[in-house]
Order: structure tokens, then sequence, then C-alpha cells
């Protein structure tokens, strides 16, 4: 017991795994954004050109939360605001996906947008694994400066 928590040790390979998970996470994101700028260099000229704006600033959004998502992973003792950014970036991430998730199941019956719910489910995913492999390393990092 440390200051009335209880102290969660996280085995070497529970930490592999979190991080592992964040790598396949934040690539997946950077596939999803490749995805995303093909579609709006071929696909929405032609058929919805009044989208482009939207999903010109998606994509870039999920080029910045994949960088982000392996830039964390890095030992940064210069920069340790990465961490605070990607915890916020993570909210974000989480709370913008269960939206699109929860808009695409309850959507009235019509034209399903599957690849929404594919999109908002993979953000959820990644933003929960991030937060894990920050919270993990925070409680490695903490017990090895109270040592």
């Amino acid at each position: 017991m440390n200051g009335g928590a209880m102290e969660r040790r996280w085995s070497p390979r529970a930490r592999s795994f979190a991080r592992m998970l964040v790598v396949v996470a934040s690539l997946g994101t950077l596939a999803m954004a490749a995805w995303l700028g093909a579609v709006i260099l071929w696909v929405l000229p032609a058929h919805d050109p009044e989208r482009l704006p939207l999903w010109s600033k998606i994509a870039v959004g999920l080029v910045a939360y994949g960088v982000l998502g392996l830039v964390a992973l890095a030992r940064h003792e210069r920069f340790p605001w990465i961490d605070s950014i990607a915890r916020i970036a993570s909210v974000a991430a989480c709370g913008a996906g269960t939206l699109v998730v929860a808009s695409m199941v309850q959507a009235p019956p019509g034209p399903f947008e599957g690849y929404l719910l594919v999109m908002g489910i993979w953000i959820v995913f990644h933003g929960v694994a991030l937060l894990a492999h920050l919270a993990i390393r925070a409680g490695a990092e903490g017990r090895h400066a109270n040592s």
C-alpha cells in the first residue's frame, strides 16, 4: 500500500503487451487515414465534393493521433508533456469514437454507413490502448522513483 492506494505491479510481459497494442492501434489509425486520403483524392471530388473539407480535417486528425501514439511509446525525458497531450487526445478520441458508434447504432433505418462504425470502434480501441499503456508506464516509473 502506498498512501492508501493499492499499488499495482505490472509484469514485463503485460507492459510489452500494452506497448504492442499501442503500436497496432497507431498503425491501424494511420492506415485508416491513408484509406481516407485515397477516398478524399479519388472518390469525394466526383461524388460528394461538399464533404471534402470535413473529411480532410478528419484525415489530418487521424494522422496526428496515429503519430502521437507512436511518439508516446518512446522514452522522452526532454519532453514529459507528450504524455499529458497523449492522455488528453486519448480521452477526446474515446469520446469521439463513442459518439460515432452511438450515432450509427441509433441511426434510423436506411443506408447503413458501416465504415463509420468500424472507424469509431477503432478510435475507441486506440484511445483505450494508449491510456492503458500510459497508466502502466506511469505506475512503473513512479514505483522506480519511490525505490
